[in-house]
């Protein structure tokens, strides 16, 4: 039973993560021992950018109010999508002292600070923090703040992205540009958010009374007239921080900002303090603007400050920010949880100065500047995941288990991420509708069909499948249209499973060529990533291409299980093959290719996806079919019998109701 969400005054439904307990062995690996332990955080990075795979004791050296620590044991924690399944991986390997821990869901907040932002340059503020949600998985919590807190602003922190990027639209920069006429402008009115999205979230960790209240009404900070004070950013921003204090799970804050007037050294100290108690890194975007007076310019070193001293990083929003952002969504797929042995003075309950460095050749490290010992620390360290279980035949072939480690590691990283990746991708993609263009040509024959692509799980049935609803052929309505509709999904009397194979059957309907199928749907090779089906393949990685600003890597996939799960011309073993291009931050599956082998010549489809900035989705953009089929007497060489391009266009939702009607909005 879901529990009732409240309000406080600033309106902060936050929906966190259900709070992690330490596993036994997270409470202390020195039990036995006299000496008892006191957990920090930390985020360790190779040359290359990337999270350290391992650490030991021995790797890195700890002082505390300069008097070094000894570090006892070190965890590390997967984040993110994927996580569960590489730490179980890598539990199950038993190699070394390490232990592995998961956070499948982060908690990311954005928070823009209009009031250095310069009017009209607001849009590659917008398309960073936009490019950044895009990069996150599908069950990561994002909330968006506008400083100035709007009057009566109201915030979930929740999976649904529409609603963030409804927030990220009524970003409006307040700073006045160089050379140009002071002028009194108004903040953008908040956006209405919903009881459903306020509640939007975990129900276990509904907001209550007891949280901390942000004074929305405190005089010139949230009045709307013109730019408030540097001293209220400073306070927006200290309140934020409070009211994400009373949850001890990690948080990352993303502070997109032209600079702080800090007035020294000792508020930012401050504020990084009341950072660091609300278990929050802060990665700071800095957005430069022309001033006219340089002295009164906001100081972006104020910024880049308050961010290391959290354990983040800072940089500065160019043109283009899909480096910076992916460098940051890289960093905090991972961090290492180490215990240091408790002094006396720990229990103080003060901020002591806290330094972290790496002993380890070119290995980086990034920890926050001051160390509050206190309960609440245990809570930074989630369960381990259970061993994972030795498939039966290995995921990767036996030449490759051979390989470098880190090569391993990388490919089971990537396979965990996409496989996460399509689990969410099938939940946020139902009841999505696209409009298909599909011509299909053969030396005989030139068909265009135009039809609605659903993705489908009827009542009782246990996955999704595509649905191409076809209502034009050759420029012709279908005419039995709304009975097969009601047919395929209201039907009390059909069995699921029948119902999957009359889904499938009238998505081949008007497949046209020498070769009965239903694979032609560009949702399809994702049924490969899919949890129960990753040890049916062989996967090897290709390389790394950048698409549209994304770090992608190619890896391909074999199919040698049997039997196999497509099904062509009645033939049940026959095996898939092919690539997908991957987001290597978030899994996203951004191109495919899926190959058969007939035996007479062979299929091969590819699909395209492209990034929807409505919807924040990659969705399919183009499919392309081809058949070959082989020369006859041995002859070597091959023609092509069916080539086909497929579209989409116009997507939408759709609803089935209880009045007999699915509807499909246009």
């Amino acid at each position: 039973m879901r529990r009732q969400h409240r309000s406080v005054a600033f309106g902060v439904a936050f929906a966190l993560l259900t709070l992690l307990r330490p596993s036994p062995d997270a409470r202390g690996a020195s039990q036995g021992q006299s000496l008892v332990s006191v957990p920090l955080e930390v985020v360790a990075l190779e040359p290359t950018g990337a999270p350290a795979d391992s650490l030991t004791p021995g790797s890195l050296a700890v002082t505390v109010d300069g008097k070094p620590r000894r570090v006892l044991w070190i965890r590390r924690v997967s984040r993110g999508p994927g996580s569960v399944d590489e730490a179980g991986r890598r539990q199950s390997d038993g190699r070394g002292a390490l232990r592995f821990a998961a956070e499948p869901a982060r908690s990311v907040l954005v928070v823009i600070d209009q009031t250095s932002i310069e009017r009209g340059s607001e849009r590659n503020v917008i398309e960073a923090a936009a490019a950044l949600l895009d990069r996150l998985g599908f069950d990561d919590r994002v909330g968006v703040v506008r400083i100035p807190i709007p009057r009566d602003g109201h915030l979930a922190l929740t999976t649904e992205r529409a609603a963030m990027r409804s927030d990220l639209r009524r970003v409006a920069g307040l700073a006045t540009p160089a050379g140009a006429l002071p002028s009194v402008v108004r903040p953008a009115p908040p956006a209405p958010v919903s009881d459903e999205n306020r509640a939007a979230g975990d129900p276990e960790t509904a907001s209550s009374p007891e949280r901390p209240q942000i004074d929305t009404d405190r005089p010139g900070s949230l009045s709307g007239e013109g730019v408030p004070p540097a001293a209220d950013v400073f306070t927006n921003l200290r309140d934020i921080l409070q009211a994400l204090r009373p949850f001890p799970t990690r948080k990352v804050v993303a502070v997109f900002s032209g600079g702080l007037r800090s007035g020294g050294e000792k508020p930012i100290d401050e504020l990084s303090r009341e950072a660091i108690a609300a278990h929050a890194t802060i990665y700071a975007f800095e957005s430069p603007g022309n001033h006219d007076d340089r002295s009164a310019a906001p100081a972006l070193s104020a910024l880049a400050r308050l961010a290391a001293s959290t354990g983040g990083s800072a940089t500065v929003v160019g043109k283009s920010a899909d480096k910076a952002i992916e460098t940051m969504v890289s960093e905090i797929s991972a961090c290492f949880v180490l215990s240091v042995e408790r002094v006396r003075s720990d229990d103080e309950g003060t901020a002591h100065r806290l330094r972290v460095d790496g002993l380890r050749q070119r290995l980086v490290v990034r920890a926050p500047a001051w160390f509050v010992p206190g309960a609440d620390l245990e809570d930074l360290m989630p369960p381990s995941p259970p061993p994972r279980p030795a498939p039966a035949e290995p995921v990767v072939p036996a030449k490759e288990a051979a390989a470098a480690p880190a090569r391993d590691l990388e490919l089971q990283r990537v396979v965990a991420r996409a496989s996460s990746y399509v689990a969410g991708y099938e939940r946020e993609y139902s009841m999505l509708v696209a409009e298909e263009q599909f011509v299909q040509s053969t030396r005989a024959q030139v068909q265009s069909i135009r039809s609605d692509l659903l993705l489908v799980r009827p009542q009782g049935a246990e996955r999704w499948m595509s649905f191409r609803d076809v209502f034009e052929v050759d420029g012709k309505a279908v005419r039995d249209r709304d009975d097969r509709l009601r047919r395929l999904f209201l039907d009390p009397s059909v069995e699921a499973r029948a119902q999957l194979t009359q889904i499938a059957a009238e998505s081949a309907r008007y497949n046209i060529g020498a070769v009965e199928r239903n694979v032609n749907v560009p949702l399809l090779p994702l049924k490969f990533l899919r949890s129960e089906n990753l040890e049916r393949f062989r996967f090897k990685l290709l390389g790394r291409e950048n698409v549209g600003g994304v770090s992608a890597v190619r890896m391909s996939y074999d199919e040698h299980a049997r039997p196999t799960l497509v099904e062509l011309n009645k033939v049940n073993n026959l095996p898939a093959r092919g690539w997908f291009l991957i987001d290597a931050a978030s899994g996203a599956v951004i191109a495919s290719r899926m190959e058969f082998e007939l035996s007479a010549g062979s299929i091969e489809l590819e699909v395209r996806y492209a990034r929807d900035a409505t919807l924040g989705m990659w969705l399919p953009a183009e499919m392309t079919e081809v058949h070959w089929a082989d020369a006859p007497n041995g002859v070597q060489s091959r023609t092509m019998s069916v080539d086909a391009r497929a579209t989409y266009s116009k997507f939408r939702r759709f609803q089935v109701t209880t009045d007999a009607q699915v509807r499909i909005q246009k």
